[in-house]
Parts: C-alpha cells; structure tokens; sequence
C-alpha cells in the first residue's frame, strides 16, 4: 500500500554520491508518463524531527524528478524504516 505526498516534502538522500548528475527523465519517458499518467511510488524514510514528516528518497530519484518535470503536486511514495547502517 502506498500513499500520495506533497514533492516538497521529499528529499534527495545525504548518502547518495555527490559526483553523480541526477538521473533527470528521458524525452521518451516524460511521454511515456504523460500518455499513462502512472509513475511509480518513491521509498522513502522518515526525517527525524519534522512535524508533519518529510522524507528522504531512498530510491526512486528519478521518479520524483518526472513528477517534477510533469507538474506534478503529489508523488505515490512507500514508506520504509530504514537505519543509516
């Protein structure tokens, strides 16, 4: 199960390799997105201390980022609780 959040509310992760560009959406798959209207939900993790919570993206950067590119408000996410081990 999965739910809709605000894309503001959606950080890229600090363990995540600086040197890398992000992995922004192809032509053919802002298309794609446009034509299905699906993305798929983001993992996430809580933030600790913030009310109501914000979330680090632990996987699916590229997705946020097609949300982004499409005008999105919202974004379907998957909640995990993950340690920084």
């Amino acid at each position: 199960m999965h739910e809709e959040i605000e894309l503001d509310r959606l950080y890229i992760s600090p363990l995540r390799p600086p040197p890398l560009p992000l992995p922004w959406p192809t032509a053919d798959e802002l298309a794609r997105a446009r034509e299905t209207g699906l993305i798929e939900p983001v993992i996430v993790r809580p933030l600790p201390g913030t009310r109501p919570p914000d979330y680090e993206i632990l996987f699916g950067l590229k997705r946020w980022l097609l949300a982004q590119r499409l005008g999105l408000a919202t974004v379907p996410i998957i909640v995990r609780a993950v340690s920084d081990e």
